[in-house]
Formats: C-alpha cells, structure tokens, sequence
C-alpha cells in the first residue's frame, strides 16, 4: 500500500515538475497532433447539397472536397486546417490559425440570463466549460470558439456554429485522431 501511494505521489509530482517547465497540460497533449472530420450532426437531419436526400450526418451532404477536413494542432498552440487535401480534382484550402487555446470558462450568454433573473434559486448558476478557441493568422482578433462536450485521445466532441446555405447553425462535430 506504501509503494502504491510513493508509486502516485512521484508520478504526479513528476507531472507537476513537468508542467512547471513549460511542457502542454495533459488535455492539451490530448488535442495536439492531427485530426480528420469524422461527423457532423445539426439535431435534425439537413439536405445541403440540395438533391432530395437529407442526412442526420452532414458530412454525408459535403462536396468530395469538404469531406476531408483536417485541424493540426501543433506544440506551440498554432494551428493549420486543411479541406480537400489528397482528394483528386480539389484543391487544397488551407486555413491558418496564429493560435489555439483550450480554456475553462462561463458560458457568457448563460451568466447574462442568471445575472438578469429576477428569481435565481429557480436557476441552475452557470458552471465552467472548456471552449477550444482558434485565433486566425491573418486577423488575431477574428477567432471560432466551439465548446468540448468531449475529448479524447482519439475522439473530439465540440459543439459550435457550423455555416451552410449563407447560414449558421449549431452542430455537434466529431473529429477523429489520425497519424500522419
């Protein structure tokens, strides 16, 4: 019992020791690397590209090009997303990001809805989330920000705004870890 408890007292100090020196946190050691758009679900089933046939997976309804989406995240928190790549007859959009960041936060629309109730003991406070935000290249200021419902080493689960048809609508996307 004494070996197990030194075993994950030295472990943690090991990471603590490991974090003081600069290295990523462990949930951002779980987002670096490369990812490929596995799913995309808008809560109803959608007919983007107009044929008839509506898919509660919107990738389904993609162009061959917009099929194949990847983000990289790199070590030192910049970014690269790519559509089209590999796929023949499309070029590659590569879309740059100056940063990339996962933050734990308050949701701002739901604490303006508690801080303006009349009634608070009827409200749920506002609890923090983690919302993976990325900053453009071209224009810092501009940035998306979706919310990780869920992260993995090989799974990502965020909600967030995704365009379509000269609109936005909230969707659940799913990436999946791929090696390069």
């Amino acid at each position: 019992m004494k070996k197990t408890i030194l075993t994950i007292s030295m472990v943690y100090l090991s990471m603590l020791l490991v974090h003081a020196q600069g290295s990523m946190p462990l949930l951002e050691l779980k987002l670096a690397g490369n990812w490929q758009i596995d799913s995309v679900s808008f809560g109803k089933p959608v007919d983007i590209n107009k044929d008839g046939v509506k898919s509660a997976n919107a990738v389904k309804e993609y162009s061959a090009c917009l099929r194949v989406q990847q983000l990289t995240f790199a070590g030192d928190y910049t970014a690269n997303g790519a559509t089209g790549t590999g796929v023949d007859g499309c070029k590659e959009k590569v879309t740059k990001y100056s940063k990339w960041a996962l933050e734990r936060k308050v949701d701002e629309d739901e604490q303006r809805k508690y801080d303006n109730a009349k009634d608070k003991k009827s409200l749920k406070k506002p609890e923090k989330r983690t919302f993976l935000t990325l900053a453009y290249e071209d224009d810092p200021d501009e940035k998306e920000e979706f919310e990780v419902v869920s992260l993995t080493k090989d799974v990502l689960q965020v909600m967030g705004y995704v365009s379509f048809d000269d609109s936005s609508a909230p969707a659940m996307i799913f990436w999946k870890k791929v090696k390069k």
